[in-house]
C-alpha cells in the first residue's frame, strides 16, 4: 500500500527531525562503465560503476527549528552528519552525509524556503521496518 509523505520523517545529526521540511527527495544513482568490445556483436555492454546519493530538502525558514539548526551548524563546520529517512513503519534509509548547499532567498510574496542539499559520503543503508 502507498504512503503519504507527511507521515515520513527525516532526521539529521542523530536525532533532530527536519520537521519544517516541505519536500524531501532522495536521489540514488550510479555511474556506468562501458565494457563494449568487438565481441559485443554491435551492442554496447555496461557494468554498474560507483554509486552515490543526495537528498534535496525544501525547508521553511524557521530559525528556532532544531533540524534547521543542525543543518546550518553542519554546513558551517563542514562536518559530516548522520541522516535517517523513514516512513511510519520505520522503513527507509540511513547514511552519513554533509551539507553541500543552502540557498537563502527572500521572496516578496511567499514563504521563505531554503533549498538544502545533502551529499552522501558512504553507503546508503536500507532500513527494514515492521510494516
Amino acid at each position: 500500500m502507498g504512503k503519504v509523505g507527511y507521515t515520513c520523517v527525516l532526521t539529521v545529526g542523530g536525532a533532530d527531525p527536519v520537521g519544517k521540511a516541505i519536500d524531501v527527495e532522495l536521489t540514488a544513482s550510479s555511474s556506468e562503465v562501458d565494457i563494449t568490445t568487438r565481441d559485443s556483436a554491435g551492442w554496447r555492454e555496461y557494468l554498474m560503476g560507483h554509486k552515490d546519493w543526495t537528498i534535496s530538502i525544501d525547508q521553511l525558514w524557521v530559525p528556532a527549528d532544531d533540524g534547521l539548526k543542525t543543518l546550518r551548524a553542519a554546513w558551517i563546520s563542514g562536518n559530516e552528519i548522520a541522516m535517517t529517512m523513514y516512513d511510519e513503519d520505520s522503513s527507509g534509509f540511513s547514511g552519513q552525509c554533509f551539507v553541500s548547499g543552502m540557498n537563502f532567498g527572500q521572496p516578496l510574496d511567499g514563504a521563505v524556503v531554503l533549498p538544502i542539499t545533502l551529499r552522501g559520503t558512504a553507503a546508503l543503508i536500507p532500513i527494514e521496518g515492521g510494516s
